[in-house]
């Protein structure tokens, strides 16, 4: 799947458990991804997270599939638990 470019967040719940989610490409005006957006999406590959983005809510990632990562001005408790 692909966000398209322009868009700047992901709101809360966007994705919550949609485990038949397997690819994700952000795009680079992505500054904010809302609490539990990818909340057990756990077959999702995802290389890297755009440079742009500056907040991360909290479970935003939790038992997704999710290997890497970026440093972001703001992040939520538990933002990537659980995370491969």
């Amino acid at each position: 799947m692909t966000v398209k470019e322009g868009v700047e967040y992901i709101g809360a719940y966007a994705f919550y458990s949609c485990s038949k989610l397997t690819t994700l490409n952000l795009p680079d005006s992505l500054t904010g991804i809302g609490n539990y957006a990818f909340f057990g999406t756990s077959s999702l590959t995802l290389d890297t997270l755009p440079a742009s983005l500056t907040t991360v809510g909290s479970y935003a990632f939790n038992g997704s599939g999710l290997s890497s990562a970026v440093a972001v001005k703001s992040m939520g408790p538990y933002a990537f638990a659980n995370s491969k």
